[in-house]
């Protein structure tokens, strides 16, 4: 029994789409403003792959744990240091917290942060 991280496929939408239901519903505990998560669940996927995301799915024994996304943005803004144009790194994370540093580690090694 040890986890794996792994990249997403097409096969792990449902999955996906749970998490971030699941996801939203959490946070909608916390500010009430928020949607049911059912209304925006697959909005927000479709949000993780028309931005580029790049998505990585922790599993231990074919069980799906959790899953953290993110991206390696480049801003030609000018008021950002030349030398450093790739700065961004965003992380909508859904995880169990045993395996959550493991899949932030994974995710930052990815986009070259660590």
């Amino acid at each position: 029994m040890s986890v794996i991280v792994r990249d997403t496929t097409c096969a792990d939408q449902a999955t996906l789409i749970a998490f971030l239901r699941d996801l939203q519903d959490a946070e909608r505990i916390l500010c009430a403003s928020r949607r049911p998560g059912h209304e925006v669940d697959r909005s927000c996927y479709d949000a993780l792959l028309n931005n580029g995301a790049h998505i990585l799915l922790a599993e231990e024994d074919g069980r799906a744990l959790g899953f953290v996304s993110g991206r390696v943005k480049v801003d030609n803004d000018e008021l950002q240091v030349e030398a450093v144009p790739v700065h961004g790194f965003e992380t909508p994370l859904c995880a169990y917290a045993a395996i959550g540093i493991g899949l932030i580690w994974s995710a930052r090694t990815w986009a070259g942060v660590w």
